[in-house]
């Protein structure tokens, strides 16, 4: 359907929760009002809050597929699998590999996203490192560690065709100011993250363009008093900041401190998510290195450091407002509208919005999520309300 209307919803806003019907036309938001008189088919939602849709830009991965691994066609079929979650869009993200490893799957996530698919749309790709400390590489495989090099930079850049969106690496590296430079004038977003950065490294490298912190708390120098390192300079600037609000990256304590400390607007909930995410225990795998997921912790097999998670976006959100006891609209900044605004998208998705893609979700009675849509098109749906 090009035209449809969703009646009696309680949308969620940027300015909080509207009672209103919501036009649908064209993969855009119409018209939001109550008793909106429209010639179209109708959906009676019944009081249903609607969200905008989940954005995650940070996912290695669910559902049996590793984005270093995966196929083309893999990847449009994880695409289906996460709107199951509530995600509308997503950044599909590249672990530090070999360089040829992460050449493959840069490759193979631009012919994904040229590929018919009813799933998430593909924003753009995501690579974490391979310019990252190696005293704070957490999972990643220390061999492909590399100092910053913008041939290589290049080299993965020309192969996105332009899909490339966000890149992490460490500030204190030789010449990460300079590649972070030149990455921000190629229109790639930087994050900071695996990183042993003093505070001064890292204000310099927010100065130079940095715009974020890569799942902050995690795998980076740990704030001290005397020395406030990359983590107090993540916490005191306007970068935003990832958290993995699964309940084992970050304690329920520390996530509020965050809000406390940063505020909604400026923290971004992603999952971090491998291709356990969605299965049962057991062997799995993270680009080149192998995996335990026990109880759905996942860590090397070796059980030197946890690696990614199994955490969905669906239940990032029951975890914000448990964790937190912030309101639905303050959760859905951090899903939605905050990985947007890092993404300079924000004036066509993460909010509810007339004008805007009509991205949304649809939750039933206990937040759960009933039907999610993607520009308009239904990707996942529950029975709900007078359907």
């Amino acid at each position: 359907m090009d035209t449809y209307l969703l009646k009696h919803t309680r949308a969620v806003t940027e300015t909080g929760i509207l009672d209103c019907d919501m036009l649908i036309k064209g993969g855009k938001i119409a018209a939001m009002a109550p008793d909106l008189e429209v010639c179209a088919p109708a959906w009676d939602l019944n009081r249903a809050f609607v969200l905008p849709g989940f954005i995650d830009i940070h996912t290695h991965g669910a559902k049996g597929v590793d984005i270093n691994n995966a196929s083309p066609q893999d990847i449009v079929r994880l695409a289906g699998q996460y709107a199951a979650y509530g995600v509308t869009s997503f950044l599909p993200t590249v672990a530090c590999d070999s360089p040829e490893a992460m050449m493959s799957a840069v490759k193979n996530i631009v012919k994904a996203s040229r590929l018919e698919g009813s799933g998430a749309r593909i924003l753009g790709i995501h690579l974490e490192g391979p310019f990252l400390s190696p005293e704070f590489k957490g999972s990643l495989p220390q061999r492909y560690l590399r100092l910053p090099d913008q041939v290589l930079f290049d080299s993965l850049l020309t192969a996105s065709d332009g899909l490339l969106k966000l890149m992490t690496l460490a500030p204190e590296l030789p010449g990460s100011c300079e590649l972070i430079r030149h990455a921000v004038k190629m229109g790639v977003r930087v994050s900071m993250g695996h990183s042993g950065a003093s505070y001064e490294q890292a204000m310099d490298a927010i100065s130079a363009g940095v715009l974020a912190s890569t799942h902050t708390f995690n795998g980076m120098l740990l704030f001290h008093q005397h020395r406030p390192a990359i983590m107090g300079a993540a916490l005191e600037s306007g970068v935003y900041c990832e958290a993995i609000c699964d309940g084992r990256h970050l304690h329920p304590g520390t996530v509020r401190l965050l809000l406390k400390v940063k505020g909604t607007n400026r923290v971004i909930a992603v999952t971090d998510s491998i291709m356990a995410a969605g299965m049962p225990d057991g062997a799995y795998r993270l680009g080149s290195q192998s995996l335990v997921v026990e109880g759905g912790d996942a860590w090397l097999a070796d059980g030197s450091s946890r690696a990614g998670s199994t955490l969905t976006m669906i239940q990032a959100l029951h975890n914000l407002l448990n964790f937190t006891g912030c309101t639905l609209r303050q959760a859905s900044t951090m899903l939605s509208k905050n990985p947007a605004g890092l993404l300079g998208l924000e004036h066509r998705k993460g909010s509810l919005a007339p004008g805007m893609d009509a991205d949304y979700l649809i939750l039933d009675s206990s937040l759960d999520l009933a039907a999610c849509a993607a520009e308009g098109k239904c990707l996942f749906k529950k029975t709900i309300g007078g359907d």
